[in-house]
């Protein structure tokens, strides 16, 4: 707001109720950069706005302020972090979880996010963005992410030595043909996941009750023999020939607790036609270093908080939002287990809706955003200087398609008049 004065004498004298930071309002250019820097979107937080009568920025400005100041400034403070990463990992075997993330649910996602983390560390290196128009097929997204991404590490010179996936089969030909000199491990929970899945698909229903008290067994078992292996392939495979793969130690008592199947009855049979798959026994030999990918997962489910898959958003400030989640996941790994007032660690209960199973979880310490802050500065900052560079990937969006849709935008008129056919 800006007020002007002219005293009874004809003085003329002024009032803003905002600073200027080179002639843009600074309240205007702060609310705009922390609006993506929490998270947030300006829908949301305009309609709050509205809620309370509170004059806020236009939406026109609020872009401006996004393209031109805030996502540059991100992308700096992104590139900065990520040197730091890169020179801190020069030198070590990385054992590197790669696993890509798509931006709705089925067959609709414009967006592929493939992120490597360090599993040893927790620290992320990169991650590639890959958007539907750019490949010939939306089940080549996450190849052509993995391909990028890795191909971006292999360029810093750092030393791969293992990469752990999913069972994704363009990814796995991917290892075999291009990057056979690297150790390809499977994620001992994906696996898991797919015996579970295969047993739970046991049919009649009758059958599968009398399977379904053996899943967890089963399930641990293979995380068993995944650590027990330390890395001999042929350990896993002499087990799995042994016929005692699937077979978890017991003591006497829960021997004599347990719900055996006999052998030659069809819940049996249906149990071991799952366990006994071709495809899961020769993916085996992929766990011996027993590797997962538990980390990366709880950074997708972090990520939401910056990316949520039911909104969608333009190529830049997609990559802007998931370079946020980065910085956040390098920022904040190590944070210690919060201690009560008596001194004691703290733990929380849960109860999933998927095991339905109440557990203790450890509640850790807060998370630091400094690194907001020092975002917040540098975008006043560029604006005092007048820099206005666009970032490399605003730069690559204006070659990719605006639209999904491969045809040219038709006519609005016509679609109009379509639309009305349909209702006389």
């Amino acid at each position: 707001m800006k007020v002007k004065f002219l005293c009874m004498r004809g003085h003329q004298s002024s009032w803003e109720s905002q600073p200027l930071v080179n002639s843009k309002p600074a309240g205007n250019l702060m609310v705009a950069t922390a609006i993506i820097l929490s998270g947030e979107t300006f829908s949301r937080i305009s309609h709050f706005a509205d809620i309370l009568s509170l004059k806020f920025i236009g939406q026109t400005q609020y872009y401006s302020i996004q393209k031109d100041i805030a996502i540059p400034a991100i992308d700096h403070y992104y590139s900065l972090q990520r040197e730091v990463v890169l020179q801190q990992l020069q030198g070590k075997q990385l054992v590197l979880g790669g696993d890509g993330r798509c931006d709705s649910p089925g067959y609709s996602a414009k967006y592929c996010t493939y992120t490597f983390m360090d599993t040893l560390t927790g620290v992320i290196p990169d991650f590639s963005l890959v958007q539907v128009n750019e490949t010939t097929s939306s089940t080549k997204m996450e190849l052509i992410g993995f391909q990028r991404s890795l191909s971006n590490i292999e360029d810093a010179n750092l030393a791969v030595d293992v990469v752990v996936t999913d069972r994704h089969v363009q990814i796995r030909k991917a290892m075999a043909t291009d990057h056979s000199d690297k150790n390809h491990q499977f994620d001992v929970w994906h696996l898991s996941k797919s015996v579970k899945k295969k047993i739970l698909a046991i049919k009649p229903k009758k059958l599968l009750t009398e399977v379904k008290p053996w899943i967890p067994s089963i399930c641990n078992h293979v995380w068993w023999c995944s650590r027990e292996a330390k890395g001999n392939p042929d350990k896993l495979e002499e087990t799995k020939a042994s016929n005692q793969m699937w077979t978890p130690p017991l003591s006497a008592d829960a021997i004599r607790k347990k719900k055996w199947l006999p052998k030659d009855s069809p819940a049996y049979e249906a149990l071991e036609k799952v366990i006994t798959n071709k495809l899961i026994l020769r993916d085996i030999r992929h766990l011996d270093r027993f590797c997962h990918t538990g980390s990366l997962e709880t950074y997708h489910s972090m990520m939401l908080k910056y990316c949520p898959k039911r909104l969608e958003f333009d190529y830049p400030s997609m990559v802007a939002r998931t370079q946020l989640a980065v910085v956040d996941n390098n920022v904040n790994i190590g944070r210690k287990q919060k201690t009560g007032a008596n001194g004691m660690l703290s733990f929380t209960t849960r109860c999933p809706k998927s095991t339905g199973r109440w557990t203790a979880r450890k509640v850790y310490e807060k998370k630091e955003y400094d690194f907001k802050t020092d975002i917040l500065h540098s975008a006043i900052k560029n604006q005092q200087e007048g820099t206005k560079k666009k970032t490399l990937h605003q730069l690559k969006s204006l070659t990719l398609p605006r639209n999904i849709s491969k045809d040219p935008t038709p006519c609005k008129e016509d679609l109009v008049d379509s639309h009305r056919s349909r209702f006389f």
